[in-house]
């Protein structure tokens, strides 16, 4: 078993921190959300939101369907809705306290990577980014408490 609570575990995980666009600025636009994580016998559901609070405040809504790691495995793969980019499809890989994941369209229009660094059993620190073809849609750095 993975030394991981977040994903690994049923739990539901408040969000907050900053999101980056090229008209957010360097100090980037606050954002907080939520995130739930349901297990069932073969698939575990990630549902979450992020409300990013710009100017005009908008809603990013993700539900993933990740297979369950196998005994043994340090990855996995996922599908996912997202309400910007449709379809996204993607590999979850453990490496020591890292849970890093890549995903793209199904056009692979958009593309990204996440990393989620564990501080400890209640904290991870979530760095990403996600492009559209060549440009930049958006980067985040978060943070995530379990309560």
């Amino acid at each position: 078993m993975h030394n991981h609570t977040f994903l690994f575990r049923e739990r539901i995980w408040s969000i907050n921190g900053l999101f980056y666009t090229n008209d957010s600025g360097a100090g980037g636009t606050p954002c907080d959300g939520m995130i739930k994580i349901t297990h069932k016998p073969n698939i575990w559901l990630n549902e979450g939101i992020l409300k990013i609070h710009s100017e005009i405040a908008w809603e990013h809504v993700n539900f993933f369907e990740i297979i369950p790691f196998q005994p043994g495995y340090d990855f996995s793969t996922f599908q996912s809705m997202n309400t910007i980019m449709g379809n996204l499809h993607g590999k979850i890989m453990v490496i020591q306290n890292a849970i890093i994941t890549s995903f793209s369209s199904e056009n692979s229009i958009f593309t990204g990577v996440e990393t989620l660094v564990k501080i400890d059993n209640e904290n991870y620190n979530d760095y990403g980014y996600v492009f559209m073809e060549d440009k930049k849609l958006g980067s985040w750095a978060i943070s995530l408490h379990g309560i």
